[in-house]
């Protein structure tokens, strides 16, 4: 997997650093090579308007993270698809809570023909998790 470096600043700028920081959250999109082994982590959304958020918790109800990826996915010739979702986490090493783990579930039940991932962004590390073996496992930093 690749992050665009534009994508890992957004996220280092969303860090919950302080006591009294939010949550940030957004979709991912990006591309895939053809045998879909391959990820690339292009653009992101960040909070929108519509969104709920508070320290602990979030809700993506803003319909322009949607129209993103339609946009992207246009402006691609439909190579630019959603990959997943990303949100910070006010702990160090992040860990999928077990909302986490539901959301991810639902999500990929809904789109059971592209490969998702989803990444937690802590105060000192970013994780990546995947769906393997029926657990939502972490990918290893090479």
């Amino acid at each position: 997997m690749t992050v665009c470096d534009k994508v890992a600043g957004i996220w280092l700028e969303h860090r919950q650093t302080t006591a009294v920081a939010d949550e940030s959250f957004g979709v991912l999109m990006g591309t895939t090579s053809v045998d879909r082994r391959e990820i690339w982590i292009e653009t992101v959304t960040t909070p929108m308007a519509h969104d709920r958020r508070s320290r602990f918790c979030f809700a993506l109800r803003d319909p322009g993270h949607q129209l993103a990826v339609h946009e992207k996915f246009a402006s691609s010739g439909g190579r630019g698809i959603y990959l997943g979702t990303w949100h910070t986490h006010p702990e160090p090493i992040p860990k999928p809570s077990k909302i986490d783990r539901t959301d991810w579930g639902t999500c990929l039940r809904a789109n059971r023909e592209r490969p998702l991932v989803f990444v937690l962004v802590g105060t000192e590390e970013i994780r990546v998790f995947v769906r393997a073996s029926g657990r939502f496992r972490p990918l290893r930093r090479e």
